[in-house]
C-alpha cells in the first residue's frame, strides 16, 4: 500500500486514468457481495470525477475533493476530515488488488509498521480502516505535491548543498524506518514529498522538508508471512531506472537498510546532474545487462560538485552493498560533515582503483591475484611468522586507548575469561561461498601481548551472546540459528552436540528455527536462558535449560516482540531471572526455582535495556526517551537520572566495583558514569560505527567495545580521572 503519492490535482477534462481502468466488464466473472460492492463505490468515485472541477462525494467522515496522484497499488484522494477538520490524503486500493485474499490483511500490517514510524521526514500515517467494506489509509497531506513534479517545475538540476541537504533528509527519515524494520525498496522522485517550513529560499534546503512516502513495496523485516506474500506476486521489487543491482538481479534475500541507500544514491545523482542515472525510460533487461557497470564521473560533468559529496555518492552507489553505507544513519552523517565543512571519514584506496578499472574486467582479476599472492608472500615471510601470531597493529584513538582490529567483518559479542588476561571476540568472517556454511568465528585476544593467539569457526548464523564458564575452560555460544553450543577453550573445539532450541510451525505447516537473540549463563555456569525474536504466528519465547542434568522448560510466554535481554543477578544461587521485552514498559522477573512470574516494576516509558550490580542492590533501567534512571533494588527508590545520550542506548554495564556504570548509544557514543559523583559523566568517547557488544573485565581494568566494522576498541578505568 503506498503512502501519497500527492502530484498535482487531475484538471478538467482529464481522465481519471486509474478509476476508469477499474470498472467491471460486461463479460467479468460473478463476485461476492462485498467484493460487488466495493467495485460500485469505487466506480461511482471515477464517474464523479471524470464530471469536472468544483465535484465532492462523501466517503464516512471524508470529503473527496479531487483526485492527486496514483500508485502501484491503489488511488490517492485529496479529502477533508470533517470530524477534525483537517486536509488529509485518502489512499483506497486497486480494485483488481482486491482478487488477492491476503491483500486486506497485508495492507493492515504495512500500516501498522509505518504507524511506529514517527519522523518528520516520513509521510505521517493517519488512520487505517474500512467504509462500508471499502478499505482505506489516511495519511498527512502535502499540498506542494511530489518532488519530481517540483523538479519539473523549477527545474531538474539543484545546487549541490542543497541536493546535499535534501539527501541528508532523506536518510535521516530512512534510518528511523529501518529501526523499525520496515525497508522501503522504491526509493524515487514520485514517492518524495514536500511540506515548506519556511520562506527562506536562500538556504541549502530552500525552506523545504522533504518527506519519504508510499510504502506500498515495503519489505516488513519482522514479518516473514507478509515479504512472502509480497514476493511471490513480484518479479521484481521497486522502479527499474532507481533499483539496486540485488533488485535487478532478483536476489531478494539480500535485500537490506544498504538496498535503500542505494536508490538514494541514484536520487542523488539525479538532483547533482540534473540527468536521471539510468534514463528515464530504462528497462529491467537493460538494467540486467549492465549489473556491472560503475556510476560515471560527477565532476567531469558538473565541476561545482565537490570530490566529497561526488565520493559520498559514488558510495552510496557501490555494486557491492557491503561497501555502501550500511544505513541511512550513516550516510547521513557524512552529508551533515559535508554541508558543516568537515572532513567525510576517508575511502580506502582500492575503491577508486577498481572504479577506474571496471569495464576492463580481466585486467582487475588479474591485478586481483597479483595482489592477494603479493599479501600471502608478505604475511608468511615477515619475521618467519604466520600472520596469526605476529602482533596485531592498532589505530592509536589517543596514548592510551587502542583499537584491534580482528579478523571479523562484524563484531557481536565480547567475554574476558575469569583472570582478565584475555577475551573471546565474536563476529562474522565475511565469507559469502556458499559452499562454506559456516560464517562465525571467535578470536582470542591475549590482554598482555596484545596477539589473537587463535580463531576457530563455530555457529552459521549471528553469535549474539556468549559467558565463559568452568574457571576459563569453556565457552557458551548461542547464535541467530537456533542453537547454542560449548566450546573447549584450549582447541577451539566443540564440546559436544550443539543444543537446538525447539521449532515452531509457520502458518503454511514448514517448521522453522527460532532465532536466538539473547543469552544469559548464572555465575556458577548450570542455568543457562535464552530469548528468541518474535516470529509469526507464535511470537517470542524463552527457554531455560539446567546444563547437568539437561531438563529443559519453555516459560508460559507469548509475546509478539522480540526478547532483547535476560539477566540472572551474579549469585553462586541463582533465583531470578529478569525479562526484557522490545518496546514494553514492563520489566518481568521469573523465579526459577518456584517457575512463577513476578512483575519487576512498570516504567513510564519503554525499556531499552537494564543492568543490574554485583551486589544486587542497585538497578539502571535505559528507557526510550535516551534516559538511564537509577535505583535500589529490590525496594526500587529511585536514586537519579543520567542524561548524555540522544539516541536509542543500546548496553549499559555495571563495573566489577560497582564504581562505574557504561552505556553506548546506536550512534556509537560511549559514556562512563563515575557513581560517586553529583556531576555523574566522566568520560565520553564517539565512533563513527555502530558499537554492537560491550563487557568489563572481571578485575574492571578494561572496558571492551565490538563495532560494527570490525574492531575492538579497549578503554582503561585506570586512565579515567577520578
Amino acid at each position: 500500500m503506498s503512502s501519497s503519492p500527492q502530484t498535482s490535482p487531475i484538471k478538467n477534462g482529464e481522465p481519471a486514468s486509474t478509476l476508469s481502468s477499474a470498472k467491471l466488464s460486461d463479460n467479468s466473472t460473478p463476485l461476492s457481495p462485498s467484493f460487488a460492492a466495493y467495485a460500485r463505490k469505487i466506480n461511482e468515485l471515477a464517474t464523479a470525477f471524470q464530471g469536472g472541477e468544483g465535484v465532492t462525494r462523501a466517503l464516512g467522515k471524508y470529503t473527496v475533493l479531487a483526485q492527486i496522484g496514483e500508485g502501484g497499488q491503489g488511488t490517492v484522494f485529496h479529502a477533508r476530515d470533517t470530524v477534525l477538520n483537517r486536509n488529509v490524503a485518502l489512499k483506497i486500493p486497486h480494485l483488481h488488488l482486491m482478487h488477492d485474499p491476503t491483500f486486506c490483511s497485508r495492507l493492515v500490517r504495512e500500516a501498522r509498521s509505518l504507524a511506529m514510524i514517527d519522523h518528520p521526514n516520513i509521510v505521517r500515517i493517519y488512520e487505517a480502516g474500512d467504509i462500508e467494506g471499502m478499505p482505506y489509509l489516511v495519511f498527512a497531506y502535502c499540498p506542494e505535491g511530489s518532488l519530481n513534479a517540483w523538479l519539473k517545475e523549477h527545474g531538474l538540476q539543484v545546487p549541490p548543498r542543497t541536493a546535499a541537504s535534501w539527501i541528508c533528509q532523506l536518510a535521516r527519515g530512512l534510518h528511523a524506518a529501518h529501526q523499525c524494520q520496515v525497508l522501503h525498496r522504491d526509493i524515487k522522485p514520485n514517492n518524495v514529498f514536500i511540506q515548506r517550513h519556511g520562506s527562506d529560499v536562500g538556504s541549502d534546503d530552500m525552506g523545504l522538508t522533504l518527506q519519504l512516502g508510499d510504502f506500498g513495496l515495503a519489505k516488513i523485516t519482522n514479518d516473514t508471512l507478509a515479504e512472502h506474500s509480497i514476493t511471490q506476486q513480484q518479479d521484481r521489487i521497486g522502479t527499474p531506472a532507481y533499483m539496486s543491482p540485488e533488485q535487478v538481479a532478483g536476489h531478494h534475500e539480500k535485500i537490506s537498510p544498504a538496498t535503500d541507500v542505494y536508490c538514494l544514491g541514484v536520487l542523488l545523482y539525479e538532483l547533482l546532474t540534473g540527468v536521471p542515472l539510468f534514463g528515464p525510460l530504462v528497462t529491467l533487461a537493460s538494467r540486467r545487462a549492465e549489473l556491472t557497470k560503475s556510476a560515471p564521473s560527477i565532476r567531469r560533468d558538473v565541476p561545482a560538485v565537490s570530490a566529497d559529496l561526488e565520493a559520498i555518492c559514488h558510495k552510496c552507489l557501490e555494486l557491492d552493498p557491503a561497501h555502501r553505507y550500511p544505513d541511512g544513519g550513516a550516510l547521513a552523517d557524512d552529508l551533515e560533515h559535508f554541508l558543516a565543512g568537515k572532513p567525510i571519514r576517508p575511502r580506502p584506496i582500492w575503491h577508486a582503483v577498481q572504479r577506474r578499472l571496471q569495464g576492463t574486467r580481466w585486467v582487475w582479476v588479474m591485478a586481483s591475484y597479483v595482489i592477494l599472492l603479493g599479501l600471502l608472500v608478505f604475511a608468511f615471510t615477515r619475521d618467519g611468522k604466520p600472520v596469526s601470531s605476529a602482533p596485531i597493529s592498532s589505530l592509536v584513538i589517543d596514548d592510551t586507548f587502542p583499537s584491534i582490529k580482528v579478523p571479523c567483518k562484524e563484531v557481536w559479542a565480547i567475554a574476558f575469561s575469569p583472570d582478565s588476561k584475555s577475551m573471546c571476540i565474536a563476529g562474522d568472517s565475511g565469507v559469502l561461498d556458499p559452499l562454506v556454511p559456516v560464517t562465525e568465528i571467535v578470536a582470542l585476544y591475549d590482554l598482555e601481548s596484545q596477539r589473537i593467539f587463535r580463531t576457530f569457526p563455530t555457529h552459521q548464523a549471528m553469535i549474539k551472546s556468549m559467558a565463559i564458564v568452568d574457571d576459563g575452560k569453556t565457552l557458551i555460544t548461542s547464535s541467530y540459528d537456533g542453537t547454542v553450543q560449548e566450546w573447549d577453550l584450549s582447541t577451539g573445539a566443540s564440546r559436544s552436540a550443539p543444543w537446538k532450541v525447539p521449532m515452531f510451525e509457520q502458518k503454511s505447516g514448514v517448521s522453522s528455527n527460532h532465532e536466538i537473540n539473547c543469552m544469559v549463563v548464572s555465575r556458577d555456569g548450570q542455568w543457562i536462558a535464552v530469548g528468541t525474536n518474535a516470529k509469526y504466528p507464535v511470537g517470542s519465547s524463552v527457554i531455560v535449560r539446567h546444563r547437568s542434568s539437561h531438563q529443559q522448560y519453555v516459560l508460559p510466554l507469548f509475546h509478539d516482540r522480540n526478547i532483547t535481554q535476560l539477566i540472572i543477578p551474579e549469585s553462586h544461587d541463582p533465583t531470578y531471572l529478569y525479562i526484557v521485552a522490545g518496546s514494553e514498559s514492563q520489566l518481568l522477573r521469573w523465579n526459577l526455582s518456584e517457575k512463577q512470574y513476578i512483575s519487576a516494576g512498570q516504567y513510564e516509558h519503554p525499556i531499552e535495556c537494564v543492568a543490574i550490580n554485583s551486589q544486587g542492590n542497585r538497578m539502571a533501567v535505559a528507557m526510550e526517551n535516551h534516559q538511564i534512571m537509577l535505583q535500589s533494588w529490590p525496594d526500587k527508590e529511585k536514586l537519579g537520572v543520567l542524561k548524555g545520550h540522544d539516541h536509542e542506548i543500546r548496553r549499559i554495564i555495571y563495573s566489577p566495583d560497582n564504581h562505574w556504570l557504561a552505556s553506548v548509544d546506536i550512534k556509537g557514543t560511549t559514556i562512563w558514569w563515575d557513581l560517586t559523583k553529583a556531576d555523574k559523566e566522566s568520560a565520553r568517547f564517539s565512533r563513527r560505527a555502530k558499537v554492537e557488544c560491550l563487557a568489563f573485565s572481571p578485575d574492571g581494568r578494561w572496558l571492551a567495545s565490538g563495532r560494527s566494522d570490525g574492531n575492538v576498541d579497549l578503554f582503561r578505568s585506570a586512565s579515567i580521572p577520578r
